[in-house]
């Protein structure tokens, strides 16, 4: 079985490199965006390592990905149409914060004993009992493309001032008749974990729904995460509803004391959690990971050198 990552990142050639030499297998291949915020040094030696590894390919037209923004979902799309242009059977998106926890030996194992299940966590929305999986959703409209709060430059007076003139808009737009309906034409709303492992058939019935439903892509812009809902509602209203399992298969980190809605970074305290038979991937890894990483060294990756060479 042939399996295909996807990755949305950010992050230098180095952390790229490294993220794929880890997760490289036979039958494995990586499509990859880079946000065009990054510059990339060409003649930098890890960015020629990775040009040079044959099942490794990189999306020319990049995207400006804003956080919660649609242009997630556009960079998201570049990553399927181009994955499906090759011999896989799944389609696995992850961000540059992933490693899988399970030795990818597992994971093939994984994936042969379940062939034909769509991996997609959701729940029906609007879900008001849940934190942040109300109608607001997309029954707002949402400005992240223009106002990023999780920007760097949001710490710049000019940009705090203009995305406070965006959350006032979006308060008062209802209240004076501008609102967004949803359309009937439009499915039933899902909405999950952005991070998803589909089939190839699947993924080839999105692209095709999307060419045959012009008015869908645009009804997603300008609500909040639509990443979180764009392919889920596709699949939930589709012929492999019936082949969704309710789970994504990987681990997300959520600090409380931190943040109740933003992952955050994955430590060998979470060690417990990803040891899961169903716990083939998880995030975020960040700097504060080191002890992580270097336990999964030890005794998951080993396990795939001999196949690694």
């Amino acid at each position: 079985m042939k399996h295909a990552f996807l990755i949305l990142t950010h992050h230098s050639p180095e952390h790229i490199y490294t993220q794929v030499k880890r997760m490289d297998h036979e039958g494995n291949m990586f499509v990859i965006h880079i946000d065009k915020k990054r510059q990339i040094d060409r003649a930098d030696e890890y960015w020629q390592k990775l040009q040079a590894m044959p099942n490794v390919t990189f999306i020319k037209d990049r995207v400006n990905v804003q956080w919660g923004s649609i242009r997630i979902v556009d960079a998201t799309l570049k990553l399927m149409y181009e994955a499906l242009k090759y011999d896989v059977d799944y389609l696995h998106l992850l961000s540059g914060e992933c490693l899988h926890v399970k030795s990818m030996a597992y994971f093939h194992n994984y994936f042969e004993k379940h062939a034909g299940s769509e991996y997609m966590s959701y729940l029906e929305m609007p879900e008001q009992n849940t934190l942040g999986w109300g109608s607001n959703r997309y029954d707002k409209y949402h400005f992240h493309e223009y106002f990023n709060p999780r920007s760097p430059l949001f710490k710049d007076k000019a940009i705090k001032f203009m995305n406070a003139v965006g959350r006032v808009a979006q308060r008062n737009l209802k209240k004076i008749g501008i609102h967004r309906r949803y359309s009937k034409q439009h499915p039933k709303v899902y909405g999950g974990i952005a991070w998803w492992s589909l089939t190839k058939d699947c993924c080839n019935y999105i692209a095709k729904y999307l060419e045959e439903h012009p008015s869908y892509y645009p009804r997603f812009k300008f609500t909040q995460l639509p990443d979180e809902m764009f392919f889920h509602t596709i699949v939930l209203n589709s012929p492999f509803k019936d082949k969704v399992v309710n789970t994504s298969l990987r681990y997300t980190h959520f600090d409380i004391a931190v943040t109740r809605t933003h992952a955050t970074g994955i430590g060998i305290d979470n060690l417990d959690e990803i040891k899961g038979d169903d716990i083939l991937i998880a995030r975020k890894f960040t700097d504060a990971s080191k002890e992580m990483v270097a336990y999964l060294e030890q005794n998951v990756y080993k396990e795939d050198r001999p196949a690694n060479g």
